[in-house]
């Protein structure tokens, strides 16, 4: 069984030229297995996970592939490509390489850490099929693997129940946590060089904000405009803690209101069958 997505072209010049290149991704896509063979071909960027050889089946129209980096920890794809005019790369990729486990999962696309669009998609059971537009120049391709359950967008991080809008330059987010002890968040972070993040919670999420700590450490880099932060971090760093005066409980409101009308419901059946007792003792 297979989706097709199609996403908005980024280039300036279509009409021929992209008649030309969706032909060239879905003659791709339609001539390759449904999935990469155990022995990987020349066009294909090997990715070792949990001890078994994935194959990243691909075909680049212009340019070439300069360096390739998997982060089996978020999970991510980096790829560095070269071309000295517009074209498409298409690649297949093993769900299980970007963490996908169902077909609402999304696959996020940065060029040079920016976000962006990729042009198609094919999904199958077993793979996302995906043809990605390659300016001319050098570019840092990324590929990331997010999960539908967090309900959140692209461009926020869960929680708790809460979505917290953001944007990273040079980096990716892992993980976010709220920490009641401390009345803070903490950001879990992979940093490939030194970047920038801007981080805008909700007052109901957390407040007061008046320091942050780069790994541990009380970091002075940092701008603070009411709840939005703007962190600049160095390469190699880990982990971001924003401090406030308040921050969610680890209970949210949804669970608390819950929790409150189970208990309700619970002393009201327990008055009526005292009720009920005593009326059958007269």
């Amino acid at each position: 069984m297979q989706k097709l997505n199609f996403h908005s072209f980024p280039m300036k010049k279509k009409s021929f030229q992209y008649l030309g290149l969706m032909l060239f991704s879905l003659t791709f896509f339609y001539s390759y297995p449904a999935f990469a063979d155990d022995d990987c071909s020349v066009n294909s960027l090997k990715v070792t996970l949990n001890g078994d050889i994935q194959c990243l089946d691909y075909q680049l129209e212009y340019g070439k592939i300069t360096n390739f980096e998997y982060v089996s920890d978020l999970p991510s794809i980096v790829i560095d490509v070269t071309s000295d005019q517009e074209g498409v790369m298409s690649m297949i990729i093993p769900n299980s390489v970007l963490g996908l486990k169902t077909s609402d999962d999304k696959v996020i696309v940065k060029y040079n850490d920016v976000e962006s669009n990729y042009l198609e998609e094919i999904i199958t059971d077993k793979n996302r099929n995906i043809l990605f537009f390659i300016p001319p120049g050098e570019t840092k391709l990324s590929i990331l693997g997010q999960s539908s359950t967090s309900g959140c967008n692209v461009s926020e991080i869960p929680v708790l129940d809460k979505c917290i809008p953001y944007n990273i330059l040079n980096g990716v987010i892992i993980d976010a946590i709220a920490n009641t002890s401390d009345n803070s968040i903490v950001i879990q972070i992979n940093a490939s060089e030194d970047g920038i993040l801007a981080i805008n919670p909700t007052k109901s999420t957390i407040d007061g904000i008046f320091m942050v700590l780069v790994d541990g450490e009380e970091w002075d880099d940092v701008e603070y405009d009411g709840n939005k932060v703007t962190v600049m971090f160095p390469v190699g760093a880990e982990e971001i803690t924003i401090i406030g005066t308040f921050v969610i409980p680890e209970f949210g409101v949804m669970t608390m209101t819950i929790l409150a009308l189970s208990i309700t419901s619970l002393i009201i059946l327990s008055i009526k069958s005292k009720i009920l007792f005593l009326a059958n003792k007269i």
